[in-house]
């Protein structure tokens, strides 16, 4: 048996796919399939984490004489946590660009709110009508004004890290989807 046949039946033993076993060990499917046609042979690192990933020695995948796979002690690797990473951790930064941008929602709602609590009038509970003249009068309208102004530079910081959020969460989806992307 063939170092190609071998890996076509491990890999089959073993439940996986081309491009599972590719996303594995970190080559393209198309790599894998190169492989398994004889088209091209595995470097040697790529043997040794070949021989682990599928449960066999490196001596067995070589030896084209040797029909009966000696187990190595280890047995299949098993990878639950790392493949979950690889298959949906992308994830985590769309959930990080969703946490800014429910922020920047805040932090609108929050000034929007300042600027319409922001009026004379609703500085306390005043008859609106004693409060028409004032209302226009420049001792009111400066309070009105560095009132509007304090609640500005308040929301800074947050909108500051709200963005980075967004903007950090948006990149780091895309760098994961890119670093584990399968051929």
């Amino acid at each position: 048996m063939t170092l190609c046949e071998k890996l076509i039946d491990l890999r089959r033993k073993a439940g996986l796919s081309q491009e599972q076993m590719a996303q594995q060990l970190d080559v393209s499917r198309q790599a894998v399939s190169k492989w398994e046609t004889g088209e091209s042979l595995p470097d040697t690192n790529k043997l040794l984490a070949i021989g682990r990933l599928l449960g066999v020695t490196v001596d067995y995948l070589l030896d084209d004489e040797q029909t009966d796979p000696a187990p190595t002690s280890a047995g299949p690797k098993k990878s639950g946590f790392a493949r979950f990473w690889r298959t949906y951790g992308f994830v985590s930064g769309y959930l990080m660009s969703l946490v800014g941008i429910l922020g920047l929602v805040r932090i609108a709602a929050t000034l929007a709110a300042g600027f319409r609590l922001g009026s004379i009038a609703d500085f306390g509970s005043v008859d609106p009508q004693w409060l028409e003249g004032l209302s226009t009068s420049p001792i009111f309208t400066d309070l009105s004004s560095r009132y509007r102004q304090a609640l500005i530079l308040s929301q800074i910081p947050d909108f500051l890290l709200c963005a980075a959020l967004t903007a950090g969460g948006f990149l780091l989806a895309r760098w994961l989807r890119r670093k584990y992307r399968t051929a």
